[in-house]
């Protein structure tokens, strides 16, 4: 849908390519994982992507997934470019398998786990600063990879389900005396 940014997910590819040389704009694919294949908004996209040589042949729409890890462990950014998104568990799952991730600022809750050491946080709905930050991943595979490391060791750390349920009982413990507790 609409908040979930697939256009300016095509906007972003298509200024991205068009920073890079031709050998290397063939080596590039841009997934999207997940929607409807045959909504008008998809409908819609694939047209405009029909239109740009460039955007043909390395966008690829998915459709829903049982299983997006696969697609996940074949990515080497992983880009959100929702307009609004809570706190998807998509960059939480990119971010474990050591995947840098672009997002726009002020477009959830994402900024608070890439902060300034795992990816790179753009304004918001900037598509040449979000085709910037992926540039720069793209020719500095180091600083990449660097960032993947990063950014897994605090899904692991700060993000793990185990973690987060310890965290949450804590709270309870300290505000719901143990007199007033279900239990079975």
């Amino acid at each position: 849908d609409w908040r979930k940014g697939a256009d300016l997910f095509v906007k972003i590819a298509k200024t991205f390519l068009e920073m890079l040389v031709t050998e290397d704009q063939h080596r590039i694919k841009f997934v999207w994982v997940g929607g409807d294949l045959d909504s008008q908004d998809t409908l819609q996209l694939s047209h405009e992507i029909n239109q740009y040589e460039l955007l043909k042949n390395c966008m690829v729409f998915t459709g829903v997934k049982e299983q997006v890890i696969p697609y996940f462990c074949q990515f080497n950014v992983f880009l959100l470019s929702s307009r609004e998104d809570p706190f998807p568990l998509v960059c939480l799952e990119a971010g474990a398998l050591e995947k840098p991730v672009v997002c726009f600022d002020k477009a959830g809750g994402t900024p608070d786990l890439v902060e300034d050491d795992s990816g790179f946080i753009v304004p918001y709905l900037d598509v040449n600063g979000a085709a910037c930050a992926l540039y720069r991943l793209f020719n500095e595979p180091d600083l990449a990879k660097a960032m993947g490391k990063r950014i897994s060791n605090k899904v692991l750390n700060q993000y793990d389900v185990e973690i987060s349920a310890r965290n949450i009982f804590s709270v309870i413990d300290d505000y719901v005396p143990s007199s007033s507790r279900i239990g079975g």
